[in-house]
Order: C-alpha cells, then sequence, then structure tokens
C-alpha cells in the first residue's frame, strides 16, 4: 500500500484497492460481532446510550440502529419484510 506525500497526511490512510481506486465499501463485520452488539444494546442500563453502546464496540451508532432494527423485525417486533421473505416475493413461483 503506497501512503501519500507526507507521514500524517489523510492519504496515507485511505484505503486503497488493487487497481489503485479508492475502496468505498467497507468490510462487513462478522455476524457473530453484529449479534453481540446487538445483545449488549438490549441489555443496556439505564441512562446508556445506543451511541455510547456503538462506541464501546467502535461502531458508528446508525450501524448499531440498523442492527437493532433488523433484529426486531427479525424477531416479530417490528411491523415489515424481513430479508428472507423479500426473496420468496422476488422469486418467480415455480409450478
Amino acid at each position: 500500500m503506497e501512503t501519500g506525500a507526507w507521514v500524517g497526511d489523510v492519504w496515507s490512510v485511505v484505503p486503497w484497492d488493487a487497481a489503485r481506486r479508492m475502496s468505498t465499501r467497507p468490510k462487513a463485520y462478522p455476524k457473530h460481532f453484529g449479534d453481540d452488539a446487538v445483545a449488549v444494546a438490549q441489555r443496556r442500563e439505564a441512562g446508556v446510550t445506543i451511541k455510547q453502546t456503538a462506541e464501546d464496540f467502535g461502531i458508528s451508532e446508525t450501524c448499531l440502529q440498523n442492527w437493532l432494527r433488523k433484529d426486531e423485525i427479525g424477531v416479530g417486533a417490528r411491523q415489515a419484510t424481513t430479508a428472507a421473505e423479500s426473496v420468496e416475493v422476488t422469486r418467480p413461483a415455480q409450478t
């Protein structure tokens, strides 16, 4: 990985892919990591915010909120279409 023109400049910390383009999509977190973060967030003590929990895990607040929302949908606590249901709806019917 080639770094920028001087130590500490922004180019030395920007992720580049093999074709020398800036990578735009971050790597996905392992599922068990997300599951752990969701479990901790759901069992947090009064006064502890989602933002504090997310910072403890080194992720953004929005990321944790998205995981929490997906978990609520998956267990039926929130009305929405799950990812598995979406695949069923878009897949043509086999007769």
